[in-house]
């Protein structure tokens, strides 16, 4: 199995009219995963990925201009898959399958998921209010992030077989899961001498 990469950024940038203007910033990248998963054929390690950011400048008056920015990320991988190196045990070797276990090994037969993907996103407005002797300047920010994390952890392609315990302790090995989702705010106010004046 061969898996191929592509990588693409995009700028754009230009004046809007009397005191504006913007620019956008993006980018497109699709990583190949380097192993092979033999339970669905897939390339796994790798990631795909892409992502806007906006910038508008606007001169307000002759002593005030505003910045407003945008960010937005958004984030998928295949990854997390370990591969084996060396098997003592038989019986797992049987449950693996094809897979021959060496440190240059590039196979895996797991019937996880294996993924994670995660969204970044955020927004900014900042204005700089010249009054003379000095320069007020308020920022006014937000970021949001979400992420799934989902985990193959017993590496096998089927269920783990309850020969002891628990079955339903043993079958919750085979996969674990995770999310999380953060928010932030946050708000700046300074000022600061212009040129040769003090505060």
């Amino acid at each position: 199995m061969r898996c191929k990469s592509y990588c693409q950024p995009i700028i754009i940038s230009g004046a809007l009219g009397n005191g504006a203007r913007a620019r956008l910033c993006g980018y497109y990248n699709d990583v190949a995963g380097h192993l092979n998963k033999l339970k669905d054929g897939k390339c796994l390690g790798g990631n795909q990925s892409w992502g806007l950011r906006g910038t508008l400048d606007l001169d307000a008056s002759d002593d005030l201009t505003i910045k407003i920015i945008g960010d937005y990320r958004d984030y998928k991988a295949r990854c997390c898959g370990w591969t084996a190196v060396r098997i003592a045990n038989p019986t797992f070797q049987t449950i693996l399958g094809p897979v021959t276990a060496s440190p240059t090994n590039r196979t895996v037969n797991n019937d996880g998921l294996d993924r994670v993907f995660s969204k970044l996103y955020s927004a900014s407005v900042q204005a700089d209010w010249d009054i003379g002797p000095a320069t007020t300047t308020s920022i006014t920010a937000y970021q949001g992030y979400k992420e799934q994390n989902d985990a193959e952890v017993d590496g096998a392609p089927t269920l783990p077989v309850p020969a002891a315990g628990s079955p339903a302790l043993l079958a919750a090995f085979n996969f674990q899961t995770g999310n999380q989702k953060q928010d932030s705010y946050t708000q700046e106010l300074r000022i600061a001498s212009n040129a040769a004046h003090r505060l």
